[in-house]
C-alpha cells in the first residue's frame, strides 16, 4: 500500500496520537499525519527532506521508496499489508560478504544457527513473535554474559502476531557472539483493521443485547395485552349469553 504523506505510525498514547521521530513519504509542503496534540507536533524530524519546501526537493530515486533503512524513511513509500492479529512470518538470511570462491572452508563454515535479537525502532509494542526453540537458543536467552539483556530468536522463523494497526518497523540484528561487527536488516509491515477491535465490538455487542431485550420487552407486552383482549371479550360474550338466556 502507499503510505499518506508525512506518516507516522501510532504510538502508546494512542492510534491518533503519533510521537515517532521517523517520519515516511515526507513532504514539507504539507502537514504532519495526524498532529493534533502537542506532544505530535513537537516530535517528528526530517532527514533527506531537512530544510526543503517539497518533497521534489529532497532528492528522493524511485528505488528508495521501497528501502527499510531508517535513513531512507523520509522518501518509503511503499509497504507490505497484513491483516491485524494474521500471524505473519519472516525468515531472515545473512549473505556472506565476500564470494564463495574467495573464502576459506575452515574459516566461513556456513551456520549450523542464526539467531537475531529484534526491535521495533517506533517503539511499538503491540506486537507478539514467537520462533523455533533449540537447545542452542535456549542456552543463548539464559546465559547473561551472552545475550546481554536481550532476547534472541530463530532467524528461520520469526512468527508476528500485531494487534494494534499502521506501521511496524523492525530491525533484526546479529550478537556479538556471531559476529565482530554491527550487523543488523530491517524491514517493515502494516496491519490493517481487518476486523472489529475490542472496544467496538463490546459496543456492539451490548447495544444488541440492548436491543434484543427491548424487542422482547415489547414482544411480552404486546402478547399480554392480546391476551387481556381476548379474555375481556370472552367475558363480554358470556355475560351477553346469560342476558339473553
Amino acid at each position: 500500500m502507499t503510505l499518506p504523506p508525512n506518516y507516522r505510525p501510532p504510538s502508546v498514547h494512542g492510534i491518533d496520537i503519533p510521537t515517532a521521530g521517523n517520519i515516511y513519504n515526507a513532504d514539507p509542503s504539507k502537514p504532519l499525519y495526524r498532529s493534533w496534540y502537542e506532544m505530535s507536533k513537537v516530535t517528528g524530524i526530517y532527514k533527506r527532506c531537512k530544510d526543503k519546501k517539497s518533497r521534489e526537493d529532497c532528492g528522493c530515486k524511485p528505488v528508495d521508496i521501497m528501502q527499510e533503512h531508517p535513513e531512507f524513511t523520509d522518501c518509503k513509500v511503499m509497504v507490505y499489508l497484513v491483516g491485524r492479529t494474521t500471524p505473519i512470518t519472516f525468515r531472515i538470511t545473512y549473505a556472506p560478504v565476500m564470494k564463495a570462491a574467495f573464502q576459506h572452508q575452515n574459516f566461513f563454515l556456513e551456520k549450523p544457527h542464526l539467531v537475531v535479537w529484534v526491535t521495533e525502532i517506533n517503539g511499538r509494542e503491540d506486537y507478539t513473535l514467537q520462533t523455533n526453540h533449540s537447545s542452542y537458543l535456549d542456552n543463548i536467552n539464559n546465559d547473561k554474559e551472552l545475550n546481554r539483556g536481550r532476547r534472541f530468536y530463530d532467524a528461520t522463523g520469526l512468527t508476528f502476531v500485531f494487534y494494534g494497526t499502521g506501521l511496524y518497523h523492525f530491525r533484526a540484528s546479529l550478537g556479538e557472539f556471531d559476529s565482530f561487527a554491527d550487523v543488523s536488516g530491517y524491514f517493515t509491515i502494516y496491519s490493517e483493521d481487518n476486523g472489529l477491535n475490542d472496544f467496538t465490538f463490546l459496543l456492539i455487542f451490548f447495544g444488541t443485547m440492548v436491543l434484543c431485550l427491548i424487542l422482547l420487552l415489547f414482544g411480552f407486552i404486546r402478547a399480554k395485552n392480546r391476551l387481556l383482549t381476548s379474555i375481556i371479550r370472552k367475558e363480554i360474550v358470556e355475560e351477553v349469553k346469560l342476558k339473553s338466556d
